[in-house]
């Protein structure tokens, strides 16, 4: 696939951008006095329905990008890196609900890239080799942890580390260069803040070494000898890395650097909002709406616990 390949779905995401919300309506939505208030000047943007539940729409814009996506883009399946987190979350709600004997249905999430009964099937049945190979494996191990060990965090962990290797597997295959880096920066993220919370809560490096992925960028060995030795010491590891920048802001407090985990994806994606072609403008609509709506969910959970406009502006994230 030629980046020019790209050009009319480009054209397609750059038009129903116009349709977000940009920083003037998130300013908006910090100064609104209520959360009725807040959710009026959603409504008034279009974001909301009169009578539509907020959760619902907070779920919508998001779904709605990956069907975009997934109509305009000439290969499809590049994006999958940005969309698998959610067959993973798929994957350890059937495999609790089916070895519980509970209900899970309504704890399913879309969207996905492997059909919701694909994955009843693998578990129920235990055909595992149906799934795709980046998960069959994770499905296997995760299933064998918690029949024989009766242990859901230990099987809940191998499941998030396929996850974290399955974003790595399907981006750093992709040709494009913005691809790549941007599957790297998602789990460099992710590896950062398990090492951050596991040095606050003195978590054990077996519990780390099946949690944490090694990166070109980023070394789990170092991640977890740091993690030992405490927060501070994580600090002084990243500091030496290309994100230096987290470590400037986990020296302010573990909140900074977590805003900074957020933001530092909308900040790389934003490099792309001036190209034409190629994947890039893509991936970056489909992360754009993922920071809307956790900033969205920021204001009205503050709106609505009555939280001061600076806190809440202390918490939102960037969307652009």
């Amino acid at each position: 696939m030629k980046d020019i390949d790209y050009a009319t779905a480009v054209a397609r995401v750059r038009v129903n951008e116009n349709s977000l919300l940009n920083s003037s309506d998130i300013d908006r939505l910090v100064a609104a006095k209520s959360e009725d208030e807040a959710i009026a000047v959603l409504q008034e943007k279009g974001f909301l329905s009169a009578g539509e539940n907020i959760e619902n729409a907070l779920s919508s814009v998001v779904l709605k990008s990956f069907s975009l996506i997934k109509e305009i883009a000439p290969d499809k399946s590049e994006f999958d890196f940005l969309l698998i987190k959610n067959d993973f979350h798929n994957l350890k709600t059937v495999l609790k609900g089916v070895i519980t004997d509970t209900d899970y249905k309504d704890y399913l999430i879309s969207p996905s890239v492997i059909d919701f009964g694909i994955i009843e099937t693998a578990v129920k049945e235990q055909k595992f080799s149906i799934l795709p190979k980046y998960m069959s494996d994770v499905a296997l191990n995760a299933y064998n942890f918690f029949v024989t060990t009766s242990d859901g965090q230990l099987s809940d962990i191998c499941i998030d580390k396929g996850s974290l290797e399955a974003v790595l597997t399907l981006s750093q295959d992709n040709k494009n260069g913005f691809i790549r880096d941007l599957g790297e920066l998602i789990v460099a993220s992710i590896d950062m803040r398990i090492a951050v919370r596991a040095a606050k809560i003195k978590q054990s490096d077996n519990i780390l070494k099946q949690a944490l992925c090694d990166l070109k960028s980023l070394s789990a060995e170092k991640l977890i000898f740091a993690a030992g030795e405490g927060v501070e010491a994580v600090a002084d590891y990243i500091a030496n890395t290309k994100y230096s920048a987290a470590a400037l802001e986990l020296s302010k407090s573990v909140g900074d650097f977590e805003k900074w985990c957020d933001n530092a994806l909308v900040d790389f994606v934003s490099s792309s909002r001036y190209s034409s072609f190629g994947p890039g403008p893509l991936a970056a609509y489909i992360v754009r709406t993922e920071a809307l709506q956790k900033t969205v969910r920021i204001i009205i959970s503050g709106k609505r616990t009555g939280l001061a406009e600076n806190e809440i502006k202390q918490r939102i994230r960037a969307v652009y």
